[in-house]
């Protein structure tokens, strides 16, 4: 009986090593830079609702209201539904 629970505590302490050796080998190799042409995301114009509020925020066409509750929350929510839509 105690060589069975040492059996099975063996085995997975085998696996828990094994494992974790299998996974501490991973990089963030895999991961393209942002620069990378294939992806571009420092360098390609953006036009999603988030960046065209935030445009229209810095150049002081849109001002956000402050909730004591939910913060800016409500206020950027009502405005991203109304503003217009660049393509």
């Amino acid at each position: 009986m105690i060589y069975a629970h040492r059996s099975t505590a063996f085995i997975l302490v085998l696996t828990l090593l094994a494992t974790t050796v299998a996974f501490a080998d991973l990089s963030d190799d895999f991961v393209p830079l942002r620069d990378d042409p294939a992806i571009e995301y420092a360098t390609r114009p953006t036009h999603d609702p988030i960046s065209i509020l935030n445009a229209e925020i810095e150049a002081g066409r849109v001002r956000l209201k402050f909730d004591g509750e939910q913060g800016y929350l409500r206020s950027v929510l009502e405005t991203l539904i109304t503003l217009p839509r660049r393509t």
